[in-house]
C-alpha cells in the first residue's frame, strides 16, 4: 500500500468515526460532560475521566538547540564573571557581534535582536525567580506558572537513534509488560479509555512519524484534515440546540434513576449555553482559519482534535535551531526560538479560548540537545548529555530540574551537561536518579501528568523514577 493511500485511509477512518459516533463527540462537547458520563458508565469513571488529561508532543528527530538559551541557562550578571562555580557562564548564545543591528523576529509586539540572546532576562515562573533568554520571559505568564524545566540526558548522539529515544532504548513495554513501544503511543493507549476518545493512537501533524502497536502512524497534514470539515458545516449552529436537548434529557433520566451525587457532578461540569456557543465559534475558527502545514497551522488542527474527542494525543514539530552545525552566527536558532515562543503563545491562547487550558498538556522530546559551547563553526554540536524537556499543564509546578557541569578538556571547558538529580527535590543534591535513567524518569512523570495510574507507569516505563517536584499534589 501507498503512502498516498495510506493516508487517505487514514483521513477515511477519522471521518467514519466521526459520522458513526458524532453525535457523543458533539453532545459531550456542547454540554461539557464527559463521554464516560453520557454513556452511562459509573460516576466514578466519569469522574476519572475528568482526571486524564490530552498531550501535544513536539518531536524533533534533528535535535534542537532549544536547551540552549532557557531557564537555568545563563549566568547572573551581578556576580563576579569570574566565579567559576556557576558553569553557566561557560555558555556561549548569539551576540549582536554575530547578528548586528537585525530584528529576529516579534513577539506581543516586542522587536526581538540578538542582545535579548546575548543577555538574560529575570523574570518569574511561579514564585521563582529564572533567567533566560528575553523570549521566554513574554509567553503568557499564566504559561510560565505552569512550566516545568527538565534538565535530562537522551544518550543519543546520532539522528537515526530518534526511534530508540522515542522508546526509551527498549524501556518502554508494550499493553502486557513485554516487547516495546514508543512513548506518544503508550500514553495514547492509557488516556484513551478515561477519554472516551475516538482513537486509541496519535494523531501525527508534524514532526518525525513513528509506530502504535507495530503500525506506522502515518503523517496527517492540518490541510488535509482540514478537508474532512470543508462544505459550510457550523458547529457554532449546532451546540446550543445539542446543549439544551442532551442537558433536558440528562436531567429528566437523573431525576428519575440517578442521585444527588451525579446531579452534582452535572451541576459542576455541565456548561451554560453561551459557553457552547463560545466552544462552536473557536472550534469554526480553528478548522477555517487552517492555511498551511507549518507549526502554527499543527496547533490550530490539535486543538480541534481534541475538540472533537479524536485522539489522546497529537505530536508536532516545533523547531529552534534544529541542525545548527553550520549555523555560524546562530540566525537560524534566533529566528526560529522567536517563531516557536509565538506558536506556544498562540497554544495557550487557543487553548483557553477551547475551554481546553485545564485538559491539555504539552511536553518536548528531542534526539538529542545541543552543545552548548559553540563549535569552530560557530553553530552547535550534538550532546547526548543534555537535552531540555519543557512540560506545561494545570497540574504541573513550575521551576527548573536538574543542574549542569562542566566537562573539561586538556583544562578548558569542552561543553556543559546535566547533572544527576533528585526525585524529591528536583535538585542535584543527594541524586537518586542518573542520568541514564534521567529520560525514563521524565517518561514516567509525564504519563503520571496526563493521569495514567503509578501501576501502569512502572509496569511499561522500566528504571526512572517519577520526578515528584514536578506535578502538583
Amino acid at each position: 500500500m501507498t503512502k498516498l493511500h495510506k493516508n487517505m485511509n487514514r483521513r477515511s477512518f477519522i471521518t467514519r468515526s466521526l459520522l458513526a459516533s458524532q453525535g457523543l463527540a458533539l453532545r459531550s462537547m456542547a454540554t461539557g460532560l464527559p463521554a464516560a458520563f453520557l454513556l452511562g458508565q459509573p460516576l466514578h469513571a466519569a469522574q476519572q475521566a475528568m482526571d486524564y488529561k490530552y498531550l501535544i508532543m513536539s518531536l524533533n528527530q534533528n535535535g534542537d538547540p532549544i536547551n540552549a538559551n532557557g531557564p537555568g541557562m545563563y549566568a547572573d550578571p551581578n556576580i563576579d564573571p569570574e566565579n567559576i562555580n556557576d558553569v553557566r557562564r561557560y555558555i556561549q548564545h548569539a551576540s549582536a557581534l554575530d547578528l548586528p543591528d537585525m530584528n529576529l523576529g516579534t513577539i506581543n509586539g516586542v522587536d526581538i535582536t540578538a542582545d535579548d540572546f546575548a543577555n538574560s532576562t529575570q523574570f518569574f515562573m511561579g514564585g521563582q525567580q529564572v533567567r533566560a533568554s528575553k523570549i521566554w520571559s513574554l509567553l503568557p505568564q499564566a504559561w510560565l506558572d505552569h512550566m516545568s524545566c527538565l534538565n535530562i540526558a537522551t544518550g543519543a548522539n546520532a539522528h537515526p537513534e530518534f526511534s530508540a529515544v522515542l522508546g526509551f532504548s527498549g524501556a518502554i513495554k508494550g499493553a502486557d509488560g513485554s516487547g516495546s513501544e514508543y512513548l506518544p503511543s503508550l500514553l495514547a493507549q492509557e488516556t484513551r479509555s478515561g477519554l472516551a476518545t475516538l482513537m486509541a493512537e496519535p494523531v501525527v501533524l508534524g514532526g518525525k512519524t513513528y509506530a502504535s502497536e507495530g503500525k506506522t502512524i502515518s503523517k496527517l497534514n492540518p490541510n488535509d484534515i482540514k478537508s474532512l470539515f470543508v462544505g459550510g458545516y457550523s458547529y457554532m449552529d449546532d451546540l446550543n440546540r445539542i446543549r439544551d436537548k442532551s442537558i433536558d434529557r440528562i436531567y429528566q433520566q437523573t431525576k428519575i434513576s440517578g442521585n444527588k451525587a451525579q446531579m452534582n457532578f452535572i451541576d459542576q461540569y455541565a456548561q451554560s449555553r453561551s459557553q457552547a456557543k463560545q466552544i462552536g465559534e473557536s472550534l469554526n475558527d480553528l478548522i477555517t482559519d487552517v492555511n498551511g502545514n507549518d507549526p502554527s497551522n499543527q496547533v490550530k488542527m490539535a486543538i480541534a482534535l481534541f475538540r472533537l474527542n479524536i485522539t489522546p494525543v497529537v505530536t508536532i514539530g516545533l523547531e529552534c535551531g534544529s541542525d545548527n552545525h553550520q549555523d555560524d552566527t546562530l540566525i537560524k536558532e534566533t529566528v526560529q526560538s522567536v517563531n516557536t515562543m509565538n506558536v506556544l503563545a498562540q497554544l495557550h491562547q487557543g487553548l483557553v479560548d477551547a475551554n481546553l487550558d485545564d485538559r491539555v498538556n504539552f511536553a518536548n522530546l528531542n534526539t538529542f540537545g545541543r552543545t552548548l559551547v559553540r563549535n569552530s563553526n560557530g553553530g552547535r554540536n550534538h550532546n547526548k548529555n543534555h537535552h531540555s524537556m519543557f512540560i506545561y499543564g494545570s497540574n504541573i509546578n513550575p521551576g527548573i530540574i536538574g543542574d549542569l557541569e562542566a566537562v573539561y578538556k586538556k583544562g578548558a571547558v569542552k561543553d556543559i551537561v546535566s547533572m544527576p538529580f533528585n526525585s524529591e527535590t528536583g535538585t542535584s543534591v543527594n541524586p537518586d536518579i542518573s542520568l541514564d535513567e534521567s529520560l525514563a524518569a521524565a517518561g514516567k512523570t509525564l504519563a503520571k501528568s496526563i493521569g495514567i495510574a503509578q501501576g501502569v507507569i512502572d509496569k511499561r516505563i522500566i528504571g526512572g523514577k517519577v520526578i515528584n517536584p514536578v506535578i502538583i499534589s
